[in-house]
């Protein structure tokens, strides 16, 4: 893991398990960007700014960084998990548009569960640790939020399977 300067953003460079270079960019306040070689794409740190409220700056920045980087490791399983889901939604004849956004929404949550268990994995200075004395409450929010849309979205196409 990187040291992080306290008035830079974070950039970390690793080759995934699958081989490709990954890259990632965190500056606090500011969007993330994220990706492969040279194409990062930015986007808003929504679930970063809700799991690491009051965290201290080296720390947030500590974290989210590998939770960008577990977003890029979790790729693979990630596009297998909305592959299957899509196929099952379709084989199941659920195919609405209602469906199509519980199939995007458990996607997303997955993969953000995906991210946050490699971030859990990897941080080696104790991921309990740094949340010592910060509250339960924003992350429970994640973790309820997030196993609400993976499992909603599984209930929701196999809907027709329960309800007959």
């Amino acid at each position: 893991m990187p040291v992080f300067n306290r008035n830079q953003a974070a950039r970390i460079k690793k080759r995934t398990w699958f081989f490709l270079d990954a890259v990632v960019e965190v500056e606090p306040g500011h969007f993330h960007r994220a990706g492969f070689g040279r194409f990062l794409l930015p986007h808003p740190p929504v679930v970063n700014w809700l799991l690491r409220r009051g965290l201290a700056r080296d720390a947030y920045k500590k974290l989210c960084s590998e939770h960008e980087m577990g977003h890029l490791q979790a790729l693979p399983f990630e596009a297998l998990y909305s592959v299957i889901l899509v196929l099952v939604m379709i084989h199941n004849e659920t195919n609405d548009v209602i469906g199509w956004l519980w199939v995007v929404a458990s996607s997303f949550a997955a993969w953000e569960i995906l991210a946050e268990i490699h971030t859990i994995r990897h941080v080696q200075s104790g991921y309990q640790c740094l949340y010592r004395d910060i509250s339960l409450i924003p992350r429970s929010i994640f973790w309820g939020i997030a196993l609400f849309l993976v499992l909603g979205g599984w209930v929701y196409v196999f809907r027709h399977t329960f309800i007959q």
